[in-house]
């Protein structure tokens, strides 16, 4: 039999998974979820996951996390392209190549970030790519990490229009 203290955290972990906090909206829009604060600023964090319980037996199996986080600035909304890769424990290289539907690839140039294994998108490279998210259908990012291992991974962008128009509707209200 559980006990109430490990039933709670259970019930807790399950509740992160469905239910927003308090203090925060959460939409689902088919593979991206939509997380945004109620924050001065109004942040946005479109979100999508690949996940593989076979390399990564815990939790719901996330191996991979690719985010476009938004918030309201004097200058308007600041847009940022983020990405996790969580099996690597070396910071992916400087540059990495965006696949959007086996369309012409393109390079883009990753700054690093606070985490080991996140990186983004430079401002350029992100304006620059927002469009063709919302156009795309499959985006596929490869890369050498710092390890020396070549990342390769598909990511759904089924719903990114109506997530990223969410976030900028909650940001401008």
């Amino acid at each position: 039999m559980l006990k109430k203290s490990l039933l709670f955290i259970f019930i807790f972990i399950a509740s992160y998974q469905a239910n927003a906090f308090p203090g925060e909206t959460r939409r689902y829009f088919k593979d991206w979820l939509v997380n945004c604060l109620n924050d001065s600023d109004n942040t946005c964090r479109s979100v999508t996951h690949v996940r593989d319980k076979k390399l990564f037996p815990y939790g719901d199996g996330t191996i991979f996390q690719f985010i476009v986080q938004q918030q309201s600035t004097e200058q308007g909304i600041n847009t940022e392209i983020v990405f996790y890769h969580v099996l690597d424990d070396a910071y992916p290289a400087e540059k990495a190549t965006f696949t959007i539907d086996d369309n012409q690839p393109f390079q883009v140039k990753l700054l690093p970030n606070e985490s080991l294994n996140e990186r983004k998108l430079s401002l350029t490279d992100t304006k620059s790519m927002l469009n063709f998210l919302k156009k795309g259908r499959w985006l596929t990012i490869n890369y050498i990490s710092q390890s020396g291992k070549p990342v390769n991974v598909k990511i759904s962008l089924k719903g990114i229009t109506a997530a990223l128009l969410f976030a900028e509707e909650y940001i401008n209200k």
